[in-house]
């Protein structure tokens, strides 16, 4: 995936989404998909580690 880009992460557990920009490739944690936010995370309602579905909508510089 280009960078920036845009996705959809989407709390599995509840189903709300919320769409966020990658703006690096950090956290290489094992296991570890994703970094979010505090503020993305309370807007999905994770707390923590929580399954999530990540879905690219687009290079952020094409979608402006």
């Amino acid at each position: 995936m280009p960078l920036p880009s845009k996705v959809r992460v989407t709390n599995l557990h509840n189903g709300r989404p919320v769409i966020v920009l990658v703006n690096d490739r950090g956290s290489f944690k094992k296991n570890k998909l994703i970094d979010l936010s505090h503020d993305a995370a309370k807007e999905i309602g994770l707390h923590g580690l929580a399954q999530v579905k990540v879905e690219y909508i687009g290079s952020s510089v094409d979608n402006d």
